[in-house]
């Protein structure tokens, strides 16, 4: 091989390596939940959301699970669970109870 030559392919494999770039996939999951509380109905509503993004879409299937229970014992007042079998990439549950001390987990 002439010097011109091995330069050239030694050149090419150079930038070849330097424009590699290794290949990173992440997913992320978000979760929220809130509690609203109607003081002249004594309605305490609980909503949880899960919401996926593109990446997690392909690979899992979201799912929330929403439960309002007294603070004081421990005694679940009302729950609710769901799936993303849309595979939209958001589900949310609602869940309600008519009470004056709960907690949403």
């Amino acid at each position: 091989m002439k010097p011109s030559t091995s330069f050239t392919v030694m050149a090419t494999i150079a930038c070849c390596l330097l424009h590699m770039q290794q290949a990173n996939a992440q997913s992320y999951v978000y979760g929220s939940s809130s509690i609203n509380y109607n003081p002249s109905t004594n309605m305490v509503t609980g909503y949880a959301t899960t919401e996926l993004d593109f990446a997690a879409q392909d690979f899992y299937l979201g799912q929330v699970n929403g439960t309002l229970k007294d603070l004081i014992n421990g005694t679940v007042f009302s729950g609710a669970a769901a799936s993303d079998n849309d595979r939209d990439g958001t589900v949310t549950v609602t869940t309600e109870v008519v009470s004056k001390v709960v907690e949403i987990s």
